[in-house]
């Protein structure tokens, strides 16, 4: 008996293969998943970013806030001083008046007791001699009512000097509480602004640079959360420099946002936040004290 064996047979025409539906399926839904995780990461990142803004506003706002109470506080210390300066005028005229009318009453005391003597010592003149009379209730006039006199204008210079002495005091008090005032709100509004904006440490560098740019070798040190935007601005700071200065931007542990501290072979240059603030009040009392000289000249 013969097998009949059957051989492939190889079609070289073009047709169309189908494959089989079960990959396309697979195909679609791997990519259906890929598509649904990055939109869920895309929300994410959008929560997440609006959140941050939200978060930047609150600060924001509350900094706004923040600065109108000073500024309310600020005009209130202005209403004040005003009262006190006011009160200070209005207690000075009484005080310069109530000095006249003591003074005047005293004279007025002394010229008529002084009267009294001489009227007696005329009538006793008469009795006497007239000329001996008069003479000696003149003598007499001066020698009892020079002190009383005296003692009068020393009076009235007394309350002259207390009056000036309380306007002093309560200019100075008025001043130094505005000084207070005002370095409170800068220590707190300043450091929050370097904080929400770092890049503003660069005037500070450019300012700091202007004192040692012809050194050869100059390191410049800020805080971390300022050390990329001082790195970003080295090209446009190395061109303040003369020569081929060389210049290093490098971060501080130490530093707080706002800091700047510079070091050369000559020395440090100190451009610390705390530091401009210190030198600002130094500043503002030396003009308050300077003012008061002023006052009492």
């Amino acid at each position: 008996m013969y097998k009949v064996i059957k051989s492939a047979i190889i079609d070289n025409r073009p047709h169309v293969v189908k494959a089989p539906e079960s990959l396309f399926i697979i195909k679609a839904e791997a990519e259906n998943d890929t598509s649904i995780e990055a939109a869920e990461k895309k929300t994410d990142e959008l929560q997440i970013y609006q959140d941050e803004v939200l978060k930047l506003q609150q600060e924001i706002d509350k900094i706004s806030n923040e600065i109108q109470n000073k500024q309310i506080e600020l005009e209130q210390l202005e209403q004040q001083q005003e009262i006190v300066k006011q009160q200070t005028d209005e207690y000075k005229t009484k005080l310069e008046k109530e000095a006249q009318e003591n003074r005047d009453k005293t004279i007025s005391e002394a010229q008529n007791q002084a009267e009294v003597i001489l009227k007696e010592a005329q009538e006793t003149g008469y009795k006497q001699g007239h000329t001996d009379g008069y003479d000696e209730g003149l003598t007499q006039y001066k020698e009892q009512n020079a002190h009383i006199i005296t003692e009068a204008n020393q009076k009235a210079e007394r309350i002259m000097l207390t009056a000036q002495e309380d306007v002093a005091q309560y200019w100075e008090n008025a001043e130094n509480d505005l000084i207070d005032l005002v370095m409170e709100v800068s220590g707190k509004i300043i450091p929050q602004q370097f904080m929400d904006m770092p890049q503003m440490i660069l005037p500070v560098i450019q300012t700091a640079l202007e004192k040692v740019k012809n050194q050869t070798s100059i390191d410049v040190k800020v805080s971390n959360d300022s050390f990329e935007f001082a790195l970003a601005a080295k090209a446009e700071l190395q061109s303040m420099l003369s020569g081929n200065v060389k210049l290093n931007i490098k971060a501080d542990d130490s530093l707080q946002n706002g800091d700047c501290w510079i070091e050369t072979a000559d020395g440090s240059i100190d451009a610390k936040l705390s530091s401009q603030l210190a030198e600002m009040e130094k500043s503002l009392r030396k003009v308050v004290g300077k003012h008061e000289t002023d006052t009492e000249h």
